[in-house]
């Protein structure tokens, strides 16, 4: 199983690309792709970007 910050750059890649993608069959098979990375995501963590893991400490 990948871990959880290749999960997070896979989930990061699906939104940004979701967002230029006018395809609907395109959209479709990402909206996919996202929702099966975000479920392996522990539960606690799902939903948030993952920019919000930085330390800006």
């Amino acid at each position: 199983m990948p871990n959880e910050w290749v999960i997070r750059q896979n989930i990061r890649r699906y939104r940004e690309l979701l967002k230029i993608e006018p395809d609907g069959e395109k959209r479709r098979t990402l909206e996919k792709l996202l929702a099966e990375q975000e479920a392996r995501l522990p539960v606690d963590k799902r939903g948030r970007d993952p920019e919000d893991d930085r330390d800006l400490t």
